[in-house]
């Protein structure tokens, strides 16, 4: 996530679906095959995680995007923003950036911005960092 988190925002599962084709179009990521679920998921190092992302090949651009709904309320994170920093992970899945905090800080910049466009031409509240 982020480092600058925004607070949790309530949404409906068609909302956050039309969040992810919104996000694959403006990407231009719309020849990607992406399963969409919710589940609940793992904590990693004692960390809690709000979604993840897996593709076995990416050359075959198919993947799928599993988001924890529960943790998402339940720790206060908005979910938009999730979505839109899992689907940076697959934009960037082609960028072979080999260190993976120099990746994170890439999408930590760009999801925040992503996330104000979106809210801006669809004119969903844009809340307030935690």
């Amino acid at each position: 996530m982020a480092i600058d988190e925004r607070q949790y925002q309530q949404t409906t599962w068609n909302q956050l679906e039309k969040a992810l084709r919104w996000a694959l179009n403006h990407l231009n990521l719309r020849d990607w095959q992406i399963d969409f679920m919710s589940d609940t998921l793992p904590k990693e190092d004692n960390d809690p995680v709000y979604a993840k992302f897996s593709s076995e090949n990416p050359l075959v651009k198919k993947g799928s995007i599993t988001i924890d709904l529960k943790a998402h309320k339940r720790d206060n994170v908005n979910p938009f923003c999730t979505i839109f920093h899992e689907t940076l992970h697959i934009f960037l899945s082609d960028c072979k950036i080999e260190n993976e905090d120099a990746e994170e800080a890439i999408i930590c910049l760009l999801e925040q911005d992503l996330y104000t466009i979106f809210c801006l031409e669809t004119k969903r509240k844009l809340v307030a960092y935690k």
